[in-house]
């Protein structure tokens, strides 16, 4: 456990009855621990974007694989997939019956600022999606449910626990002195947006340079290092995350600060945490 936080580490207001946040999420089998480190009102929501992404839709691939959950004796039995005749009719799924994997991830870009782009650049709403499923068993239940494999999926709540698990990582490593960060508004915001995806996005770095020691579920690494586009005298957290990479799926960059008035860590490279 890594603990000394004086105050909640997201909204940087309340100092009282403070709770241990999960780095890496329990839910995909995380153990590293920030001890006293969220306010209760901030636990309860991330909590609630968290159980979106691992408790409805990754829920038949979580269980399927075996990790971990808070709730096993109320952990819901089935999932719900659309009609291929009507995708707004929702049919619930025996979760043992629908296909390992059944996932649906963005195709992102870069991050804006890892491509120069100024921070006022308009996003809009991604369109593009990667589906990863076994063909031959998603096409078995299609036939016998007649659902569709194109589940729901927000992107901006797979953003919010992305940009969580590196902000408190990058905490964990490095401290939260002279550091400040870009996203702990967006991890903590209700509202649509798109302007996260000028700190969140995909990457061309290639798994074997990102993670040295590959794993067949789940990889993050964080570094800090310059963004020369950025000509600034500080150095940025860069985080790389890879869900279930076993089966294939992006990997994704979270630039989600900067440290001020520090040199750059020499020899600072990715190191993968599982």
């Amino acid at each position: 456990m890594i603990s000394g936080f004086t105050e909640c580490i997201f909204c940087k207001k309340n100092a009282e009855n403070l709770t241990d946040e999960h780095i890496i999420p329990y839910a995909m089998n995380g153990t590293a621990v920030l001890r006293r480190a969220t306010c209760e009102s901030c636990a309860r929501i991330t909590g609630r974007f968290e159980h979106e992404l691992f408790r409805e839709y990754w829920l038949s691939n979580r269980v399927n694989l075996g990790m971990k959950s808070r709730k096993k004796k109320t952990q819901p039995k089935t999932v719900r997939l659309p009609l291929q005749s009507d995708k707004a009719r929702l049919v619930e799924i025996p979760v043992d019956e629908v296909p390992l994997p059944t996932l649906m991830l963005p195709n992102w870009p870069a991050p804006g600022i890892l491509r120069g782009l100024p921070s006022t650049t308009e996003y809009q709403m991604t369109l593009d999606h990667q589906f990863y499923y076994d063909i031959a068993a998603m096409a078995k239940l299609q036939n016998t449910r007649g659902v569709s494999n194109r589940h729901r999926f927000r992107d901006q709540t797979f953003a919010r626990v992305i940009a969580k698990i590196a902000y408190t990582d990058c905490i964990s490593k490095y401290g939260i002195q002279h550091y400040t960060p870009f996203l702990s508004d967006f991890i903590l915001s209700q509202q649509v947006r798109h302007d996260y995806k000028h700190y969140i996005g995909g990457t061309d770095l290639s798994r074997e340079r990102l993670f040295p020691e590959p794993s067949p579920q789940h990889m993050f690494s964080c570094a800090i290092t310059t963004i020369p586009e950025m000509h600034e005298d500080c150095v940025y957290a860069v985080s790389y995350l890879n869900f279930f990479s076993g089966y294939g799926t992006p990997v994704y960059a979270v630039v989600s600060g900067k440290f001020d008035g520090i040199p750059l860590i020499s020899g600072a490279t990715p190191n993968a945490r599982k």
